[in-house]
């Protein structure tokens, strides 16, 4: 990138470490350069096709609820042993009679084919049991379950009513063998067999003691699958002591026979560990994860990727038990409950704009209009009656939606005109709706193609590849799609990957650095970006599979951030919507990245130094200005500071220091009577000043 007056220079990735003789100096113009810097760029990745990825948000804490291939019951081992997740341990276990098959001890837990749930098959407990006769579930990797005591949790689970017996729900701590908490009732059979029906139970469990996890060497329990440890301290395999039990409780005639079948089943937090919307309606989302977005001042949240070449949306809408995708594999992951219109309610209770990716082969052009009726229809439309039916009576928040991820679409113009067609015969209520494309796969790159958008009559403005790169450039790469195009085709651009494969204290000056080149590039670029991404809103410590570059991490018990995550939460707490040029004498170290920017009167000056040696700064206003504007004089004295640094590239926050790499506090007096700020940059660091 060409330096000029006025613009920054941004230093690449591997620039050489060096030290300064004397302070770097920098004058600061009173000229804006960008007055509307938008917040929509403070946005993050989500694709829940990754394992470690849902699970930061999804709140049920049943791995399989539906029994997607479970196997045979062998009590004489105690387990599923064909049921699979990530590769080894089986998700559902059953009790062996807790003392062998003897006597009236007999019973069994297998698939039924013959009455399936949902048009999944369900699975069948039956025998004749003295004791309790159950299936148990212990999370994720069969890790169990981490349980807080004196905390309510929401059971559910779907059965069919051909007998008349006793159920219970129960959850029980493996390391001490003990029952935590437990409910039994009544099941009455709605007729034969042939006749019966299904009925969800709901019940209430509070643990009387927490179900505690503990830290254990990767692959050392072979019951216990926590991914792809790599050795990293940031990635741990937990064994927590929870369980959920449910099944048939002891016959008050052991040698009668009792069936039940179960198609569903569902474990979450009360109120206490849930988000709500906001009408105070509870989501199926945590709000340890839901916080963690707050916290990093998270704007916009893209759903999707990889993942998302499987999805047809229809598959993701209604309740969770009943939805065809409720036991879709993509990878190793069961995606469950978790899906678009999950996605798009929790981004609403946060005031966090959704981006939707979707698979375009699998959508034709009428399925995609019927999304866009399906999230602003009323109920005079078929499809708005369908999303009321499925207990959504408001319209989506959601304006955004890709078609297909990193594919090249050739349905794209005939998709998008089919859209806009549908949401101009639903009202003036509708947004206007923007339409992503893959960058890099062909799509409306050639004149003929560009032709066919605009005969189509399609909103070209509105129009935006979705440029996925590494650490860093999009602007760039954006820039060079807008002068390809030309000006007779003023579409848009998005930015939703930035794969950058880590999470380490690299990633995070990358990361801070990239932002920056946002905030300073040349608007005619930039207010033609819509938003951007960076991957991902959060990753597993335990269960890791692959992309390991979350900005935030989560375990069972605890959630905290990454590098990376701190450069978000330091930019979100001073945050400038001013971008303000700057000059200086020679050439800027190449290792030292620098914005300044306006917030009301206060100046906000943001330095990366990728450099291993500490850097001197001075910077002043031009003309001899006040570095705060309060009124007719200097009125600032000090500046308050924020810095972000370590030793080591790749270090990164564990479970046992997640403050290793945070950001630290500190005030630096202001000089020449409020006119000029010197700052010592660590090597390795990213520092804030706000004056």
């Amino acid at each position: 990138m060409t330096m000029r007056l006025y613009c920054v220079a941004v230093a690449l990735l591997g620039a050489a470490a060096g030290t300064s003789a004397a302070p770097t100096e920098i004058t600061v113009s009173t000229n804006v350069t960008n007055p509307h810097v938008n917040k929509r760029w403070m946005g993050c990745h989500s694709d829940y096709g990754f394992a470690q990825t849902p699970r930061g948000f999804y709140a049920n804490l049943v791995y399989n609820p539906s029994f997607a291939n479970y196997g045979e019951c062998d009590t004489s081992k105690g387990c599923v042993a064909s049921s699979k997740v990530m590769g080894t341990p089986s998700d559902w276990h059953c009790s062996s009679g807790e003392g062998g098959r003897q006597g009236q001890d007999v019973w069994d837990a297998t698939i039924a084919t013959s009455t399936s749930s949902s048009s999944r098959p369900s699975v069948s407990i039956e025998g004749a049991a003295a004791r309790d006769a159950y299936v148990a579930n212990r999370g994720v990797g069969n890790a169990g379950l981490y349980l807080e005591a004196g905390k309510p949790y929401e059971f559910e689970a779907y059965v069919w009513q051909d007998a008349s017996t006793t159920g219970f729900a129960e959850l029980w701590d493996t390391r001490t063998n003990t029952s935590l908490a437990r409910q039994e009732f009544p099941i009455e059979t709605t007729g034969p067999p042939w006749g019966a029906t299904w009925h969800m139970f709901n019940l209430t469990l509070t643990p009387s003691a927490a179900a505690e996890c503990e830290a254990i060497p990767f692959g050392s329990d072979p019951a216990i699958d926590c991914g792809g440890g790599d050795g990293a301290d940031a990635h741990v395999c937990l064994r927590c002591g929870g369980e959920l039990r449910f099944g048939i409780a002891p016959t008050k005639r052991p040698m009668d026979r009792v069936a039940i079948n179960v198609g569903y089943v569902s474990l979450m937090p009360g109120a206490w560990g849930r988000l709500a919307d906001k009408s105070g309606q509870l989501l199926p989302v945590l709000k340890s994860g839901a916080d963690l977005l707050t916290k990093m001042g998270v704007t916009t949240m893209r759903s999707g990727g990889s993942v998302s070449q499987s999805m047809r949306w229809k598959d993701w809408r209604g309740p969770q038990w009943n939805r065809p995708s409720v036991g879709q594999i993509w990878g190793k992951s069961f995606l469950a409950g978790w899906g678009p219109f999950e996605v798009i309610d929790m981004c609403a209770a946060l005031d966090i704009e959704p981006i939707i990716t979707l698979a375009y082969d699998l959508n034709d052009p009428l399925d995609w209009a019927d999304l866009v009726e399906y999230c602003f229809g009323g109920e005079d439309t078929a499809w708005g009656k369908r999303r009321i039916a499925d207990g959504h009576p408001g319209f989506f928040n959601v304006s955004v939606f890709e078609l297909g991820n990193e594919q090249n679409n050739p349905m794209f113009v005939e998709q998008v005109a089919a859209m806009e067609e549908r949401a101009k015969s639903l009202g003036p209520h509708v947004p206007q709706l923007h339409y992503m494309f893959p960058a890099d796969n062909h799509n409306l790159d050639t004149p003929e193609a560009q032709a066919k958008a605009k005969a189509a009559g399609l909103p070209i403005e509105r129009l935006m590849p979705d440029v996925h790169v590494g650490a860093g450039g999009a602007v760039e790469a954006a820039a060079a799609l807008f002068a390809k195009a030309g000006p007779g085709f003023p579409m848009s651009a998005i930015n939703c990957e930035t794969n950058a494969g880590s999470h380490d204290l690299l990633r995070a000056l990358n990361e801070a650095a990239d932002l920056i080149d946002w905030f300073t590039a040349d608007t005619a670029t930039t207010d033609r970006l819509y938003a951007r991404a960076v991957s991902f809103c959060t990753g597993g410590s335990s269960q890791f599979d692959s992309w390991d570059q979350g900005i935030s991490f989560f375990l069972a018990n605890m959630t905290w951030l990454q590098p990376p995550g701190h450069v978000h939460t330091m930019i979100k707490d001073s945050w400038a919507d001013t971008t303000l040029g700057f000059s200086h004498a020679g050439a800027l170290p190449g290792n030292l990245t620098f914005s300044a920017q306006r917030a009301g009167g206060s100046l906000v000056l943001r330095a990366v130094n990728k450099g291993q040696a500490p850097l001197s700064l001075t910077v002043a206003m031009e003309a001899g200005a006040c570095l705060h504007v309060s009124g007719s004089g200097c009125g600032a004295t000090e500046a308050t500071v924020s810095t972000l640094s370590g030793t080591d590239l790749k270090g990164d926050n564990s479970p046992k220091d997640v403050d290793a790499i945070a950001p630290k506090a500190s005030k630096v007096a202001v000089g020449a009577g409020g006119k000029s700020l010197s700052l010592t940059l660590p090597g390795y660091s990213f520092t804030v000043a706000v004056v």
